[in-house]
């Protein structure tokens, strides 16, 4: 029970007036689970974002499986700029930044290579670009 009072200077028609009308309607559930509740069906190598960026960015993969995961940056001749990560993660939806403030601009490539500690036989590569512009 409550009471609602609306001022005017003018006072208004019965048409104009707000009602308030009780109902048993509840407002809609929450979503079920979170994403990151979830565990992957893939390995995946998500496009960074920003793109491009300054002076940071960030990294998204996806693990199916318990993994030795190595993601590593490397410059447009091929030589490694910076390792992000380079251990055992579970399984699940994962996040790494890159603070460039210590390199040039330019354009970049960014690699993960993913072995599942379950089946030392699935192996997961991937390389993507990204654009560093100050």
């Amino acid at each position: 029970d409550g009471g609602l009072i609306l001022s005017s200077k003018n006072a208004l028609k019965e048409s104009e007036k707000i009602k308030i009308v009780p109902t048993s309607e509840q407002p809609p559930s929450p979503p079920i689970g979170d994403i990151s509740d979830e565990t992957p069906t893939t390995f995946a190598l998500e496009q960074n974002y920003p793109n491009p960026f300054n002076p940071s960015t960030r990294i998204r993969y996806q693990l199916p499986l318990k993994s030795i995961v190595r993601v590593e940056i490397y410059n447009l001749l091929g030589q490694r700029v910076q390792i992000l990560t380079d251990e055992i993660q579970n399984a699940g939806y994962k996040t790494v930044n890159w603070n460039s403030s210590n390199v040039a601009s330019g354009i970049y490539f960014y690699r993960i290579n993913a072995v599942s500690l379950d089946d030392p036989g699935t192996n997961f590569l991937s390389v993507k670009k990204m654009i560093l512009m100050r």
